[in-house]
């Protein structure tokens, strides 16, 4: 039983970036994306088709940044507004 622990936390992240607070991982019913304690859903590909693992491995930050924004708006903190 401990060594089914073990295997499953060396699967649980796709991609991390501890300094950011973003990790994708393995979930029960697949990959999510964490920021923080909050748990972003994935959109669909272009083609309407969900991600898998291996796609998700070469997804750079930026592109998981505006997945965050989308659901999360000011996640990154407040853009200053122009007054004019």
């Amino acid at each position: 039983m401990i060594a089914a622990k073990a295997k499953k936390e060396a699967n649980r992240y796709i991609q991390h970036w501890p300094d950011q607070k973003i990790s994708v991982e393995n979930a029960r019913w697949g990959p999510i994306v964490k920021f923080g304690k909050k748990i972003i859903k994935l959109p669909r590909k272009a083609d309407e088709s969900k991600y898998t693992a291996d796609d998700l491995k070469e997804i750079p930050l930026d592109e998981v940044k505006n997945w965050i924004v989308a659901q999360i708006p000011n996640a990154f903190g407040k853009e200053e507004e122009s007054t004019c």
